[in-house]
């Protein structure tokens, strides 16, 4: 093991190391596979964040013979060494070797984890943090000042830094990556990617491309090395190529950045006559087709697209009213529709794909399955469906004479309005108080699945079984199992049914019940009658947005100067 360890590159030991270390750490492992591993780590610890360092170290210690005498908690010890080294990087300032030599003996005096083989690499990564070029140049040459080559780990996020300064000569961005590829003909995923971000500022950006496949034979790559490439693909006239990268990260679940954005409204800029109003439309119905909201700074730079001398538009930032209508321009809102083909499609996918699946036993066993559909084939259709254990604890985890009488409620709500109701739950519901229950049995038919079961599949599965039509209330917002529908056009459909059948409960407190109706409107991109556009956007971008029942806050409407009152 340890000969095999040793013939790899750093960056190699790093993915190895990181596999390792993701996993629990209370295994016990022998003195010799100790001291390599612990190697690993030292060689490669700037890789991981601070406190993974710290669980995995801790482990080991309880294995060895020796003690820490410090008495100072590692924990706070790390937090130290961080502050020393941050303070220094955020005044901007860079350092000579002298000083640099100073610094580092100030950490290595914590008898932290950090020492001389990882401490640069940390260093550049609060770099990256800071977005402080010079400081981060200025510890490259104090180390080719004292003779010492750069670890691979330091030169990638140097790469990095680069690329967030946008600073950096192209020879000496090129002579860095050629540096790390000669090391390692085979990188790990995250040095791949700062070398994407280096290539990306030259010439030679395309070669991303090919660690870009790379990394995607032995991991998903993450959203940044797609965008950069998309990006530079944009910048340097490669459009059609930019768009296919917009449309793979979508479908891994990857979003594109700002910059990529600005970087396509910058080309349209550019282009001339009617094409570039083609171009705009593009990217318009792009958000519109993958409901993508824009962050604030692309809305600002569409709006001036829109308003350049060339064009006779005006762009208004507003909101719209819980009707759908534009409070600048009063226009409408629309609700896009979903077809008969569409819904069949998803509800197909669905089943196949989060009811049965390869886990079926996750979620309830065949038995169960089998009797729930044949319940639906003698009671369905319904007008609603509702999640009972849902709706019974929405107040918090209550006791059962207060949850029952909650779910009541809601039950009563629908019956007065003479609908059609399924309510799902446990068995453990029949031990419930047999007033409240019997009220709920005479009022909609109720399915009582095994208390291991998972309730979210029969809800969804048992709305979509009963039609395109019948809605279903729960406060849950079901992410994890859209994630499951293998296609992205598909999980496009299941939100849009979602937006306009999900009903979720505010309030069922002593027989007073408050719910908030699906949105009459579709609250994505869309263009109205005439020459208008209404664009939701958020204040700021999200890798991970919340997915919320609430509508966008934030609209950009966008219309000729001729239709302006």
């Amino acid at each position: 093991m340890a000969r095999r360890v040793s013939s790899l590159c750093k960056a190699t030991q790093w993915s190895i190391l990181k596999n390792f270390v993701s996993g629990p750490v209370t295994v016990v492992y022998s003195q010799q596979l100790y001291h390599t591993q612990r190697k690993l780590l030292t060689a490669s610890t700037s890789r991981l964040p601070f406190f993974t360092c710290y669980r995995y170290q801790h482990q080991q210690s309880r294995d060895s013979d020796e003690s820490d005498d410090n008495d100072v908690p590692r924990v706070q010890r790390m937090k130290e060494h961080e502050s020393i080294l941050r303070d220094v990087i955020a005044r901007g300032e860079p350092l000579s070797k002298d000083e640099w030599n100073k610094v580092k003996q100030e950490v290595f005096n914590l008898n932290s984890f950090v020492n001389a083989e990882n401490i640069d690499a940390i260093i550049m990564g609060l770099c990256i943090g800071e977005k402080q070029f010079a400081v981060g140049s200025s510890l490259l040459d104090s180390l080719r000042e004292s003779g010492i080559s750069p670890n691979t780990a330091t030169l990638a996020r140097f790469l990095k830094l680069c690329y967030d300064c946008k600073a950096g000569d192209e020879e000496s961005v090129l002579e860095i990556c050629n540096e790390i590829r000669n090391r390692c003909p085979v990188l790990d995923a995250s040095t791949a990617d700062n070398v994407i971000h280096g290539l990306a500022l030259t010439s030679r950006w395309q070669e991303g491309l090919e660690l870009l496949s790379e990394i995607r034979l032995s991991a998903v790559p993450i959203s940044a090395s797609f965008n950069v490439l998309a990006e530079a693909a944009f910048k340097n006239g490669e459009l059609k190529l930019g768009w296919e990268l917009m449309e793979q990260m979508l479908q891994l679940e990857r979003r594109p950045t700002p910059p990529v954005y600005k970087a396509w409204i910058d080309q349209c800029m550019r282009t001339k006559g009617s094409e570039a109003s083609v171009m705009i439309g593009q990217l318009l119905d792009f958000w519109a087709d993958h409901d993508l909201r824009p962050s604030l700074d692309v809305a600002e730079h569409l709006r001036s697209w829109f308003e350049h001398d060339k064009y006779s538009w005006e762009g208004c930032f507003t909101t719209i009213s819980p009707r759908g209508s534009c409070q600048n321009c009063r226009t409408v809102l629309r609700k896009r529709k979903i077809t008969t083909a569409e819904f069949e499609a998803m509800r197909k996918e669905f089943f196949e794909q989060v009811i049965v699946g390869s886990n079926v036993f996750l979620k309830s066993n065949p038995e169960e399955l089998e009797t729930f559909q044949q319940f639906l084939s003698r009671t369905a259709p319904y007008d609603v469906v509702i999640d009972g254990l849902n709706i019974a604890y929405s107040s918090g985890r209550l006791r059962p004479q207060q949850a029952v009488k909650a779910l009541e409620s809601v039950v009563q709500h629908f019956a007065t309005r003479k609908k059609r109701m399924l309510v799902l739950g446990r068995r453990h519901m029949q031990n419930w108080p047999q007033k409240e229950m019997n009220y709920i049995h005479e009022h909609a038919f109720v399915f009582l699945a095994q208390n291991l079961s998972q309730d979210d599949p029969f809800l969804l599965y048992a709305a979509m079984y009963s039609g395109p039509f019948t809605q279903f209330v729960s406060r849950d917002l079901m992410r994890s199992h859209v994630y499951l529908l293998k296609d992205s056009s598909l999980r496009r459909i299941f939100r849009r049914w979602q937006q306009q059948r999900q009903l979720q409960l505010i309030r069922a407190i002593s027989g007073h019940v408050t719910i908030m109706p699906p949105l009459s409107y579709n609250p994505s991109v869309q263009q109205g009658p005439g020459a208008v556009w209404h664009v939701p956007y958020d204040t700021e971008f999200k890798v991970q947005p919340k997915q919320m029942f609430e509508p966008p806050r934030h609209w950009l409407c966008l219309r000729e100067a001729s239709q302006c009152s």
